[in-house]
């Protein structure tokens, strides 16, 4: 089965109308921008859709901004096509998004967390001028030996961020930046200042990093329902402290986020889907390694795309219900025992045939609950039978096939 990835963006996906669409049409939308509203006390989605796109950029709202459309985003890609993914991640500022979507992190808590990020990040280069920007089409090699031959006791550029084997970020001292840009410039490559408010992912921010670790540890963190990735460590979020460290380091740490995707490649990720403001992340993928499906989720037409993809259309959804009735009705009953063949095959198979019936007399499209009930019934009825667990797994491989011999690999991901 193809393991799928779920990924966010981080910043630069901020634009002026972001989220909107979705807004219109959704009002799980609706309600995740009134609470980010509330914790923020001031109109976020004002912000995000009107602008000025200055004032949406700037520290303090643009990770709000991101987080909030991403997460709003994704609420609406579970409600609507309930794909589960085996893994999650998130391009720097992104990880937060994944973080929240992984249940590890309310939304409440990681606002507040970007405002203790925004506030420490601005003590520390008030009065010093910073940058960061991409760079393309020069060896890694190159770039980062330029950064080191410029960068002073005082005044630093570094490397931010290395994207694909052709972009990279710098970061540092806004003069420094810009004059390794010139450099880079002379021997071919081309650069391009980003709209982003600090030194990201240097040393510069190492002071801010450690108060916003100092003041993160006050919140409550819950174990993660999916499995997220950091692109500073490229090791799996395992406990709290995990949580309480990434999301304070990456401030000052560089995102390897061409060995990451490598690394998810080799974990067996064969399809990817972006959620956030905006597509970003897909082309540096393209140029990393040989995914064959990518897909994005931050508008309307998205969501059509990602259905003909991902859902099953309403004859296959009757074809698993009838798949796991007569599994059940037909494997082999090792158990003679009476009472646990009245309740754990007879009645459990009765109830979901009686459901089978009614949704075809009704004329009615099988829920994902549906759908979810005739395995359960599948499980209880095989496990009351004492099947073998060689013939069970054989069975349960049997189910995911239509009458016409088409197989259909996402669907344990959505009912499960």
């Amino acid at each position: 089965m193809p393991k799928i990835a779920i990924i966010f963006p981080g910043q630069g996906s901020q634009y002026v109308g972001m989220g909107k669409q979705l807004y219109r049409q959704f009002s799980i939308v609706q309600n995740t921008f009134k609470e980010a509203n509330d914790i923020l006390g001031y109109d976020l989605k004002k912000l995000c859709f009107e602008g000025p796109f200055n004032e949406l950029s700037k520290i303090e709202n643009i990770q709000p901004a991101i987080l909030t459309a991403s997460v709003a985003a994704f609420k609406v890609f579970m409600n609507e096509i309930g794909l589960k993914p085996d893994l999650m991640t998130g391009h720097s500022f992104g990880e937060l998004s994944a973080l929240v979507c992984a249940e590890a992190i309310s939304l409440e808590t990681a606002l507040q967390i970007t405002k203790i990020k925004a506030k420490a990040i601005n003590e520390t280069i008030s009065h010093r001028p910073t940058a960061m920007a991409a760079v393309e089409n020069v060896d890694l090699k190159l770039v980062e030996e330029i950064c080191k031959s410029i960068s002073q006791k005082k005044r630093t550029v570094v490397i931010a961020a290395v994207n694909s084997s052709r972009q990279t970020v710098i970061s540092g001292d806004k003069a420094l930046v810009r004059k390794a840009g010139a450099l880079l410039a002379n021997k071919g490559g081309k650069t391009e200042e980003l709209f982003i408010g600090a030194a990201f992912h240097s040393p510069i921010l190492n002071d801010a990093a450690k108060k916003v670790k100092t003041k993160i540890k006050k919140f409550r963190y819950s174990p993660l329902k999916y499995l997220v990735y950091s692109g500073i460590t490229l090791r799996p979020y395992e406990n709290t402290r995990d949580i309480i460290d990434n999301i304070s380091w990456q401030l000052c740490k560089p995102i390897l986020w061409r060995s990451l995707v490598n690394i998810l490649y080799k974990k067996g990720i064969r399809a990817t889907i972006e959620i956030g403001p905006r597509t970003m992340l897909i082309d540096f993928i393209k140029k990393i390694n040989k995914q064959k499906k990518f897909f994005s989720f931050n508008k309307i037409n998205d969501l059509e795309f990602l259905k003909k993809e991902f859902c099953l259309n309403k004859e296959y959804k009757f074809d698993f219900i009838i798949n796991c009735l007569r599994a059940a009705a037909c494997t082999k009953n090792n158990n003679l025992n009476e009472n646990d063949h009245k309740m754990g095959v007879v009645e459990p198979y009765n109830e979901i045939n009686k459901l089978l019936l009614a949704l075809e007399e009704k004329n009615l499209e099988p829920s994902n609950d549906n759908l979810s009930a005739a395995l359960k019934m599948f499980n209880t009825v095989l496990a009351a039978k004492k099947t073998p667990a060689k013939e069970t797994n054989d069975r349960y491989k049997e189910l995911f096939y239509s009458r016409n011999g088409s197989y259909f690999p996402y669907l344990e991901k959505i009912i499960k």
